[in-house]
């Protein structure tokens, strides 16, 4: 609080005319704000989002001369903390100090498998990722015809004549 008190001094305060005085106007330069500290709310929402009192609120209320204790919500009071912190926990025995009820001991639930194989969680892509191209993961090649030698078609699409096959390979004695 002391923190954002240094920086009321860059703010003025203009009461707006309400009867009860609540409704002030805070300014810094050509920056306007409004501030009802009946309702304790400003227009910049940081009051309302954190329950301290941001500059202009306090801008507000000095400009009032009010004390800034009943301006903080009352979770961030030292008497909310002692309130939270006040209980003891108590220390827990060894289970063999435990007495006994002579009831049945919990049992742990039966895991019930669904049926089939497991579907995969699939990683969903960032929006800031780059979307994936038709251009990046295919590669292009050329499908050849081992009937006719031919490309664009496999041999068992083939309508073409075979080719000719090769002379058989001689080997050389020698």
């Amino acid at each position: 609080m002391e923190d954002i008190m240094k920086d009321t001094k860059f703010w003025t305060a203009q009461w707006t005319g309400d009867n009860d005085r609540n409704v002030f106007e805070i300014q810094r330069h050509s920056k306007k704000v409004g501030v009802h500290l009946g309702r304790h709310t400003c227009s910049c929402n940081l009051w309302q989002l954190t329950g301290i009192p941001c500059v202009h609120a306090l801008t507000a209320i000095q400009k009032r001369c009010d004390r800034l204790e009943p301006y903080v919500h009352p979770w961030l009071k030292m008497d909310a903390f002692r309130a939270t912190y006040e209980h003891v926990i108590r220390p827990v025995n060894l289970e063999e100090y435990w007495k006994k009820t002579g009831l049945l001991a919990p049992e742990p639930p039966t895991i019930k498998r669904p049926p089939g194989r497991p579907t995969k969680k699939k990683r969903k892509p960032d929006p800031v990722e780059d979307s994936p191209d038709a251009t990046k993961g295919r590669r292009i090649f050329m499908v050849t015809c081992q009937k006719c030698g031919q490309t664009s078609h496999n041999a068992k699409t083939c309508k073409g004549p075979p080719r000719p096959k090769p002379p058989p390979k001689v080997k050389k004695n020698g």
